[in-house]
């Protein structure tokens, strides 16, 4: 998902934010040309001027689309999230306290989705569906996560608590 980066010392068009992918990392490009963006990268860029501006890049965790700073100055690419959806991002995570880290890994890779599916997606309806069926197959994946390892090795979690 590309967002244009609007401001006063540059073009535009100059500026854009690409949001990464699976295997992809977030990528900026400047007239054309593309800059790879790892977790706070700070770039020092040339303006219509000539004179160069300091662009930083500013991510929040589990939101795939950052805060950008040029000289100082935040900029917004999107509204930003709403209390009651950073929650319900969040609400997989709670499997780490009850799975250990079977339940982490899967609440984790469900708050990813679900941060995806509030940022990209553009139907109310469907940001909600997705988000639960995400949630709900993080569940799933802990619970026959469980099931197959009891079964592996019987005793096992009779053993740990």
């Amino acid at each position: 998902m590309d967002f244009p980066i609007r401001h006063s010392r540059f073009a535009d068009g100059a500026l854009v934010f690409r949001t990464h992918g699976l295997l992809r990392a977030s990528r900026v490009f400047v007239n054309g040309v593309e800059q790879t963006v790892w977790w706070s990268k700070t770039f020092d860029l040339p303006d219509i001027q000539g004179k160069t501006a300091r662009v930083k890049v500013c991510f929040v965790i589990f939101d795939p689309v950052p805060t950008i700073e040029i000289d100082g100055e935040r900029l917004e690419l999107a509204p930003p999230l709403k209390v009651h959806q950073r929650l319900l991002i969040y609400l997989p995570l709670s499997l780490a306290l009850v799975g250990g880290g079977i339940g982490g890994l899967a609440g984790g890779f469900a708050a990813m989705g679900n941060a995806w599916a509030f940022r990209v997606l553009q139907s109310t309806i469907a940001m909600y569906l997705v988000s639960t069926a995400f949630s709900i197959a993080a569940l799933v994946f802990w619970l026959s996560s469980i099931q197959i390892i009891n079964r592996m090795f019987p005793g096992l979690l009779r053993a740990a608590a």
